[in-house]
Parts: C-alpha cells; sequence; structure tokens
C-alpha cells in the first residue's frame, strides 16, 4: 500500500535535512531513490539504491509553492503539481516527456538526469515493474516526437478549477475519456496518453482527462500498484537518513 503524502514529505525533509554523502565508486553517482515504507508490523523501512531511468517510468514533481496548492484544491484535488514519463529518445538517451515543465508553455522532451537535478522542488519517482517490450518502447517514442512543441492546455486547465472539469464519479463516467491526439495536453493528460500508447494504462479504466498527478502518484482512485512501484524520492547523491522512525 503507498504511503500518505505526509509520510512521503518526511523522506523529502530527511533529503533536505541530512543532506547527501558523497557517491562510492561502486554505486551510480547523480541518481538515487529513497522509497520510505510501513511493514505490516507497523515498523517504518527506509532504502536508498541508485536509480536507473527506464522508458514508463512516472515522474511526479512538487514545486512547494503555495499557488498551485490552492489551485490544485480549487479543482478538488492536490499536490504533487506536474508529471511526466520516461522515454527513450531517438539517440537512445533517457529522457522525460512533459507538458509545460517549470510552468512552460510547451511539450518538451527532456534528458532525464539534467531535467531531475535541475529542478527546484522534490522529484517523486514510480518506476516501472517490468521493463517494457522494445514494441512498446518504441511506440512511446514515436509519440512523445509526435507531441513536442504543442502548447499546454491552459484553457483545460483553468476549466479544472469550474465544475465543467471531468473529475468527479458522475462526470468522468459520462464525460472522462483517453485522446490519443491533441492540440494542446495537460501534464498528467499526456503522461496518461502516452502510456496508454505503450500499453501501460488501459483507456477503459483511465480516463487520461480525468486523471491529475496526484491519481498517478498515489492509488487512492485509480490501483497502478500491479504495474508500478509505490513512488520514491529521487535525489542527485545518497541521503544521510539516520533514522527510519520519526
Amino acid at each position: 500500500m503507498l504511503p500518505c503524502l505526509g509520510t512521503m514529505a518526511i523522506v523529502a525533509s530527511f533529503l533536505t535535512e541530512f543532506g547527501p554523502e558523497t557517491a562510492s565508486s561502486s554505486s551510480i553517482p547523480g541518481s538515487y531513490l529513497t522509497t520510505y515504507t510501513r511493514t505490516s508490523a507497523g515498523v517504518h523501512q527506509v532504502h536508498v539504491e541508485p536509480y536507473y531511468p527506464r522508458p514508463g517510468d512516472l515522474i511526479l514533481y512538487n514545486d512547494h509553492k503555495l499557488y498551485w496548492k490552492i489551485l490544485y484544491n480549487l479543482a478538488g484535488t492536490e499536490p504533487p503539481d506536474h508529471s511526466g514519463i520516461i522515454i527513450l529518445k531517438k539517440d537512445g538517451k533517457q529522457a522525460i516527456l512533459e507538458s509545460g515543465p517549470d510552468n512552460g508553455r510547451f511539450v518538451e522532451i527532456l534528458d532525464a538526469l539534467p531535467r531531475l537535478t535541475q529542478f527546484e522542488g522534490t522529484a517523486y519517482i514510480r518506476r516501472l515493474k517490468d521493463p517494457l517490450p522494445k514494441d512498446q518502447c518504441a511506440k512511446l517514442t514515436e509519440f512523445a516526437y509526435a507531441q513536442e512543441g504543442k502548447r499546454y492546455a491552459t484553457g483545460r486547465l483553468i476549466l479544472q478549477m469550474t465544475p465543467f472539469r471531468c473529475r468527479g464519479s458522475w462526470r468522468r463516467k459520462y464525460f472522462g475519456g483517453t485522446v490519443l491526439d491533441r492540440d494542446a495536453w495537460l501534464c498528467s493528460e499526456l503522461v496518461v496518453a502516452a502510456g496508454t500508447i505503450a500499453g501501460l494504462f488501459d483507456p477503459k479504466v483511465h480516463p487520461a482527462n480525468a486523471m491529475y498527478p496526484r491519481d498517478i502518484i498515489f492509488d487512492e482512485t485509480y490501483d497502478l500498484s500491479s504495474t508500478w512501484h509505490v513512488a520514491g524520492v529521487w535525489s542527485p547523491a545518497p541521503p544521510k537518513i539516520l533514522s527510519a522512525d520519526p
């Protein structure tokens, strides 16, 4: 079961308070993932490991800005406030497909580790449990390049603050759906559409226009635990975590 947002915030605070250690020669410097879980006996466990970006991994961002928290509350949800998905570029490098990174106006394909390193906030990652087959990976890459340069859907973002959004049980039932070719994208809408192309989301169960970043990181509304691992906090070096318990 996924930890609550408060639990994941504790992990993020550990990273901030204790800082990174110097990476050893046997580790992969520049990319680490910290997961914070609780056993059936109620014992807190912290696990740190090198992170290798793989196609299909979900990236969630929280820049901790008050205005995003207010806007998401008006939309009936909470941060994280942005999302992306790992793809392979045509040159074979790992990248992140995002709509409107850093409050931008367009869909971009950004090299994965430089993007994570420069982000000013907390980045969470849900790793894909099974490697994406080559044909599905190729479809994901093709889809990403076809969306690159399209606009961020500012108009539909504003609509999320009104009763006309697709979120909500009856609105989702009658108006929710996944469109695979849009002129403009919301960030989570693009992630779900990309994942649908790759066979990771079921369009009958996961309507892209009704899913927000919180629906991707937590399994409260849609249970994604059979496909993705529990989300962890990304950091550029292994954190010095002194204790697993508060």
